[in-house]
């Protein structure tokens, strides 16, 4: 889809990479406000609203004619879909257990995430039936549905504000928000969350949605058989949230967090630097275990909530995803940088720009050794 929606508008891909950071930035800053938005009046008014928002930038997107526009429209698109992990962290909490809140957190990261591997199916073969601008215009129908069915799953008398808040008192409100913000950020665990989303998350979004497939195409592989490989990391991610959230309830999520960094490290390794012709299951198999090493997303999550009183869960989550993703995204910018170097190769300016994803994880590895031994959930 990517490549059809550069030759429409012509673009390069560095201006592919920007508009695809600029979803990610505006999805990682507002974060905290819609874990506070959250928290403050409840997710039964906030994710039906805010999916209908989303709908429409989803819209106004398919109808983009330059760069400024569909940089725009997937900012939208990126604000109001970062309610989904605050509004359903501040869900679960009220409804499990730590132990069940953390299963049901790698669940919910695992569903989601296999619209990753739809989308990037019926994007490649919706796109060449119909063309970009009529696909995102049928998915933007979808919000409607999606609302409705949000408005009458979570029941506000159910799920409802932390205390009513009269219109004319919202400013005044959420003045007052900065002194409880500022003491859950140096809550215990959450600078170590921060730090390993930062690494799991630049991954998993410039690397799963961009760069893997950039890493194929330099390598000569047919452009038919990227969608394959783009969806075999999203099958791992989405396979393995559930299994490493199990894993991490009955050992805690220290040893999770090393085997996941460790493999990780490795299959990057593999999959950038060694020149051999594989077949396409092989290269399959090696991106699938990337994404199984990087859904050891959850865990920082799963860190920094335990910490956090169950009434601020969803800030809590929004402070991680916003550090995490902000700081990702930077990550994910450097590659591009590599591809102007005009001395070194197609081949070489990818490799050495995707190295900044096997660094970054280093540093979630040495983040992870530093949990203590005896953390469990």
């Amino acid at each position: 889809m990517a490549d059809n929606i550069e030759d429409s508008l012509h673009l390069t891909s560095v201006d592919i990479s920007f508009i695809v950071a600029s979803y990610l930035i505006a999805f990682g800053f507002s974060q905290v406000f819609w874990g506070l938005l959250v928290d403050r009046f409840g997710a039964a008014l906030v994710v039906p609203m805010t999916t209908l928002c989303l709908g429409a930038a989803v819209f106004f997107f398919s109808r983009s004619d330059s760069f400024t526009q569909v940089a725009l429209s997937r900012a939208g698109m990126g604000l109001c879909a970062a309610v989904i992990m605050p509004a359903f962290a501040g869900v679960a909490r009220k409804c499990f257990s730590m132990r069940g809140f953390s299963l049901a957190l790698s669940i919910c990261v695992s569903i989601v995430t296999m619209g990753g591997i739809v989308g990037n199916y019926a994007g490649y073969i919706l796109g060449d039936l119909y063309g970009w601008r009529d696909t995102y215009s049928y998915a933007a129908l979808i919000s409607i549905p999606v609302a409705l069915f949000a408005l009458f799953a979570i029941r506000y008398r159910n799920f409802p504000a932390i205390r009513a808040v009269q219109l004319k008192e919202s400013l005044a409100t959420f003045q007052t928000v900065s002194l409880p913000l500022r003491k859950l950020i140096f809550l215990p665990g959450v600078a170590r969350a921060c730090v390993i989303h930062t690494a799991t998350s630049g991954i998993l979004f410039n690397f799963g949605s961009f760069w893997n497939i950039q890493i194929a195409l330099a390598w000569k592989i047919p452009e038919s058989d990227c969608a394959f490989i783009g969806s075999a990391f999203y099958l791992g991610f989405a396979i393995g949230t559930p299994l490493v959230g199990w894993w991490a309830v009955h050992v805690g999520p220290r040893k999770p967090m090393i085997v996941s960094c460790v493999v990780g490290i490795a299959a990057l390794l593999f999959w950038i630097l060694v020149p051999i012709v594989w077949p396409l299951w092989c290269d399959a198999l090696n991106v699938f275990l990337v994404g199984l090493a990087i859904s050891s997303y959850p865990i920082s999550f799963i860190i920094a909530s335990q910490f956090a009183p169950t009434r601020n869960t969803a800030a809590v989550i929004g402070i991680v995803n916003f550090v995490g993703i902000i700081a990702g995204t930077i990550f994910g910018l450097i590659p591009s940088l590599f591809t102007q170097v005009q001395s070194l190769s197609e081949l070489a300016q990818i490799q050495f720009g995707t190295m900044i994803f096997v660094v970054v994880l280093v540093v979630a590895l040495i983040a992870a050794v530093g949990i203590p031994k005896r953390n469990t959930i």
